[in-house]
């Protein structure tokens, strides 16, 4: 079961690809944390999330969601003189 966003796989953007089949295109769902939706395996996100289906072969997966991602590195900038 899965408690945690960073249990999930994180959010692939809008054109996300199926891991399934490949296909580049998929739906997408926001669910709460109370809200269930079935899972072709045994992990079940009981947290707020993404349910992704893939338009050509109807897979589901849940993904985090945006807000969800780990802190990028912050940008360095190095000073020449």
């Amino acid at each position: 079961m899965t408690t945690s966003a960073t249990e999930l796989p994180p959010f692939s953007g809008d054109n996300p690809t199926c891991p399934k089949c490949g296909n580049a295109g998929a739906h997408t769902r926001y669910l709460t944390e109370r809200q269930y939706m079935p899972y072709p395996s045994r992990a079940r996100p009981y947290i707020e999330h993404l349910r992704r289906e893939c338009t050509r072969c109807g897979h589901t997966w849940p993904e985090a969601t945006i807000e969800q991602r780990p802190p990028t590195a912050p940008e360095t900038t190095e000073l020449r003189g």
